[in-house]
């Protein structure tokens, strides 16, 4: 990677469209999705759980959403039945 591409990856990692809800704490979601290699399902979880918003109970109903289709997806993989408990 050239000083131009690492300067625009800098950048990107500094801004947010939508709000600051991610860019103002010192860690962003992706990063941690980065480092763990986690798949889409995993990273919207994580990003649900560090989301700081009016509407916390919304945010941890999207988390669970997205933790029952990352264990539906594992079932089909491991060929067992669906179980959420």
């Amino acid at each position: 990677m050239d000083q131009e591409e690492r300067i625009k990856t800098m950048e990107t990692e500094k801004r947010q469209v939508g709000g600051d809800h991610y860019v103002k704490h010192r860690i962003q979601p992706w990063s941690i999705i980065d480092a763990y290699d986690l798949n889409y399902y995993e990273g919207n979880i994580l990003k649900y759980l560090l989301r700081s918003k009016e509407n916390r109970v919304e945010d941890l109903q999207k988390l669970i959403h997205y933790a029952e289709k990352e264990i539906s997806n594992l079932n089909k993989i491991n060929k067992e039945p669906l179980r959420f408990t």
